[in-house]
């Protein structure tokens, strides 16, 4: 699959997780029949209510590190297996999410050459 957004293309191979801000307009392409996933959308009040700063999590980026794939894995079994304490879990992992997609992308930041 490619996702694709006014500036670049990116090729996400089975298993890859991409994130998009919601300030950048994307679509997919090329879909195989095979192809399973899911989107994650996050509402401003949810940040506004976790002291998350909106502005860290800017852009368009294909996400290689093990650990969030992980929390999306525990995240997407939650949604699929749900019982009496999903709804926690489920708040628990976004939160989890969140803040590592933050320390990813400040450790990006950081290793920016000047």
């Amino acid at each position: 699959m490619m996702d694709c957004n006014k500036k670049v293309k990116t090729l996400c191979p089975s298993g890859s997780l991409m994130f998009n801000n919601w300030q950048e307009a994307h679509y997919g392409s090329k879909h195989s029949k095979n192809a399973n996933g899911f989107h994650l959308e996050f509402q401003k009040e949810w940040f506004d209510t976790n002291g998350i700063d909106l502005n860290l999590l800017e852009g368009s980026q294909l996400i290689q590190n093990p650990q969030v794939h992980f929390l999306f894995a525990k995240l997407y079994y939650e949604f699929i297996n749900s019982d009496q304490y999903s709804e926690l879990t489920v708040e628990v992992l976004l939160l989890q999410i969140s803040e590592a997609l933050g320390d990813l992308i400040e450790t990006n930041i950081k290793n920016v050459p000047n």
